[in-house]
């Protein structure tokens, strides 16, 4: 049960300014539910209401009483405050002058050594002691507010300050005033950017100096949203100052650090999984023109430290596991540096990281050229360029190189949709989906590879299967299986055309035979005609450029690189995972047997990232959670693109079929927000809270013996038992409880 009372409690140190809102990240469900629930359920008992403070709503059902109308929505706090070091000096003690801005540009004075937490950094960059091998930074100082070697801090009053350090760095052998130094300071409390400044003490130059910048915060962002760590540490010029060669006998290393924890490796990195091949060294060496100036190093310097951290299987020491015996950091670049000609370079490190799956993906393009009716026979339907109901959608597509400008002739016998050894299995077909206003796919036909229904799946054209037309020009047609349905479904609908081809991508090193691999390409989409005048998009609401931030080709992650879904092309991904999808069992006789479980995207894609699914067979708690902060919505949305839907448009998620599997209308189903929402709000009173607002509950009608309305829609979404959702009294945009204030995503600093 609901322990109102305790909702109340924790919903009053809300509003009076508690900030735990903005600090749940990754993985923390327990958090982010216990702070969510106690401002929700408190909604729940006093009403909701829009930003201009109107009258709340009532309970589903339009039972019980009207809410009192509330204010304007909760804003979190977005206190960050910003620091900028303006100047360094080192006569003996370095004199360290900086600002402190609010995220806005108000000065922030009366800031304190001790209430803020201060953290004050000085190294120096340490030239190599050869070729071959890498510079490292040195710490000379580091001094903190918990410590006992603490120098002074002046307040000016306008937001600058002066911290004097209590280290002599000049008097210290190890410092060379014509070399390359960086202070560094950080705040603990409030949330708090940090301050750093690279600069040579001889001549005052901060450009035209010595550097070893190899990876930018801003990169690291991509996939962690806001990266931090030891109390608002988060750039990593700041990182590298602290995590220098000798710290952890080598083990907290930098380099060695990041790339264990990246490939699951050792005390750091047990249990990570990294969500692309971990070979793509790019992902986070960006290299070239808009790259940092040494982000080449992966390739150009390799080391035992960069290397054995991943190849950690080889001691360089002693010679094991290393074809070459025994070596060190100077030796590295003659076999895997740029230049290094053995066998033909085939050991320089760029050479053997290079993911040939993605190289070879520029050398295809897919294109939906046309999609019409036809009738059964193949006759043209009534209306040229639509798909009448009734009627089968007749694909029309081209599979070129984009490079030559050549065709694919994808019936060819020796072409790269014949198969390779090794790579037999490739791919080339249309999924075709109705309607958009949301796909349930309503009598696609679908079966799976042992011939059984699959509700909810698109009708496939598999261009590969037989039935193809050559057009002669470089185009194929072919018609669908199945037509779309006579009632039932109006609008539009969209096909997607995805591919696997197989190429040989490469020699073996040492044999000297083909290396064939399967080859990642992007998925094409085009919207049709049913009822519609024109053909109307389904709606957009994932950048897919987010995606392959982290995985690179968003296909990649799972089916064999299959399905590369992508901003042009549009969700590929709601084919096989739409709403109407379910997960029925077959007896020996092939009779369906409904079992509970949820295979829609709306739900199974965020209950992955919070590490919380198991559903249909599928347990995926063991999967390394999303990297960033579970609450940036805009890590993968859109903007706005993450508030209540209309839960009479938007179909909900199929958890347990009716007796006629093929009939989504005898489904139970999971209110469409309930769906999205519970993949990482998974707490019970959540969920309870959910249910007072409308959402399905106990969709099944087993387990806990609460009220069972299972909510059973028509395919058009209009309800035939269940209430409609009315999250969006409350958690719409700019409304009191507006989702986007409460997940703090506007506070995210490196939203796109």
């Amino acid at each position: 049960m609901v322990d109102w009372a305790r909702a109340v409690a924790h919903n009053t140190a809300r509003n009076q300014g508690d900030a735990r809102v903005l600090t749940f990240g990754k993985n923390n469900i327990g958090q982010l539910a216990a702070i969510a629930a106690a401002s929700m359920l408190t909604a729940s008992l006093a009403g909701c209401s829009g930003g201009s403070g109107g009258q709340g709503s009532q309970a589903p059902g339009g039972t019980g009483p009207v809410g009192p109308g509330g204010p304007g929505p909760v804003a979190a706090p977005a206190n960050i405050i910003v620091p900028t070091i303006t100047s360094v000096s080192i006569a003996s003690a370095p004199v360290v002058n900086f600002r402190l801005e609010e995220k806005g540009g108000a000065p922030y004075p009366g800031a304190t050594l001790a209430g803020n937490g201060f953290r004050f950094v000085l190294a120096q960059l340490t030239p190599p002691e050869s070729g071959g091998k890498s510079s490292t930074w040195t710490q000379l100082a580091y001094e903190r507010s918990s410590g006992n070697n603490l120098g002074s801090l002046v307040d000016h009053g306008n937001g600058t300050y002066t911290y004097t350090f209590s280290t002599n760095v000049a008097a210290d052998a190890r410092y060379t005033a014509s070399r390359t130094t960086r202070a560094a300071l950080q705040l603990g409390t409030p949330e708090a950017g940090n301050g750093v400044y690279t600069w040579r003490p001889s001549d005052g130059a901060t450009t035209g100096i010595e550097s070893r910048e190899i990876v930018t915060t801003e990169t690291c962002n991509s996939c962690h949203d806001d990266l931090e760590g030891h109390s608002n540490r988060r750039e990593t010029q700041f990182c590298v100052v602290c995590h220098t060669p000798d710290l952890g006998g080598g083990a907290a290393y930098f380099p060695y650090m990041i790339h264990q924890i990246h490939a699951g490796k050792g005390e750091w990195g047990a249990g990570i999984e990294f969500p692309q091949a971990i070979s793509n060294c790019q992902t986070c060496h960006v290299d070239g023109e808009s790259g940092p100036a040494q982000a080449g190093n992966w390739k150009a310097v390799p080391n035992v430290a960069a290397c054995g951290s991943c190849h950690d299987n080889v001691n360089f020491a002693t010679g094991e596991n290393h074809a070459a015996g025994v070596a060190t950091d100077d030796q590295c670049i003659e076999c895997h540096g740029p230049n290094a000609a053995i066998d033909n370079g085939r050991l320089r490190v760029a050479r053997v990281h290079e993911n040939k799956q993605l190289k070879f993906s520029s050398q295809f393009k897919l294109e939906i050229v046309s999609v019409d009716g036809v009738l059964q026979d193949g006759s043209p339907g009534a209306v040229a360029g639509k798909v009448l109901p009734g009627e089968y959608a007749k694909v029309r597509i081209r599979v070129s190189n984009p490079e030559t400008g050549a065709v694919y002739g994808i019936l060819d016998p020796s072409g790269p949709f014949a198969g390779l050894p090794g790579a037999t299995s490739t791919r080339l077909q249309a999924k075709v989906n109705w309607s958009n206003q949301d796909y349930s796919n309503y009598q696609s036909g679908a079966l799976d590879r042992n011939g059984h229904l699959e509700p909810g799946y698109a009708t496939t054209v598999d261009f590969l299967a037989g039935g193809v037309t050559d057009n002669g020009d470089g185009t194929f047609s072919k018609k669908a299986d199945a037509p779309v349905p006579a009632s039932k479904i109006t609008g539009s609908g969209t096909v997607f055309l995805v591919a696997r081809p197989a190429l040989q991508v490469d020699a073996d090193a040492l044999t000297g035979n083909p290396v064939n691999a399967y080859v990642y390409v992007d998925a094409a989409g085009k919207p049709f005609a049913i009822t519609d005048q024109a053909a109307e998009k389904r709606r957009s609401v994932i950048n897919f450029d987010n995606c392959n931030d982290c995985h690179k080709k968003v296909g990649n992650a799972a089916h064999g690189g299959t399905y590369a879904a992508n901003n042009d092309a549009g969700f590929v991904c709601l084919s096989c995972h739409g709403p109407d999808r379910s997960c029925p069992e077959f007896d020996s006789a092939g009779n369906p047997i409904p079992v509970a479980g949820v295979l829609d995207m709306k739900y199974m894609i965020h209950a992955i990232h919070a590490g919380n699914y198991d559903s249909c067979g599928h347990d995926l708690t063991g999967v390394t959670p999303y990297p960033g902060k579970l609450n940036n919505c805009e890590g993968c949305h859109d903007k706005d693109t993450y508030y209540p839907v209309d839960s009479t448009r938007v179909l909900g998620s199929t958890v347990l079929n009716g007796a006629d599997i093929a009939n989504p209308e005898l489904d139970a189903n999971v209110s469409p927000n309930k769906a999205a929402c519970m993949g990482c709000h998974a707490d019970e009173a959540i969920k309870s809270h959910m249910w007072f607002y409308g959402a399905s509950l106990n969709e099944t009608g087993e387990g806990t013996g609460g009220p069972y309305s299972p909510l059973i829609q028509q395919v058009d979404g209009t309800l035939i038992s269940g209430d409609i959702e009315r999250c969006g009294d409350c958690h719409g945009k700019g409304k009191r409880y507006d989702v986007g204030v409460l997940h703090g995503v506007e506070n995210f600093q490196y939203n796109r």
